[in-house]
């Protein structure tokens, strides 16, 4: 049910109306979706494979920076708590 919900919100934000000429396009994960067991990870990743799916469905201009880093979660790539939110 997440990744149904990622992939919805991925197309929301992909298919949105941008002034842009290109629209880029930065997944952020783990191992898989850098691409870790892969032979080819730069043709056969989970973006990379996106990215091909999508120029087969939009004549737009798509670009895509894959930042899947082996170990990462998604939440390490949001923004630290401030103090103000700090347990103890």
């Amino acid at each position: 049910m997440k990744f149904q919900k990622l992939v919805l919100l991925f197309l929301l934000v992909a298919f949105s109306p941008l002034t842009a000429q290109e629209r880029h396009i930065i997944f952020i994960g783990n191992s898989i979706t850098q691409g870790v067991i892969l032979e080819d990870p730069k043709s056969s990743s989970p973006p990379a494979q996106t990215m091909s799916w999508l120029s087969t469905q939009s004549d737009l201009p798509f670009g895509f920076t894959n930042c899947g880093v082996s170990g990462k979660t998604t939440v390490d790539f949001l923004p630290a708590k401030g103090p103000s939110s700090a347990t103890y």
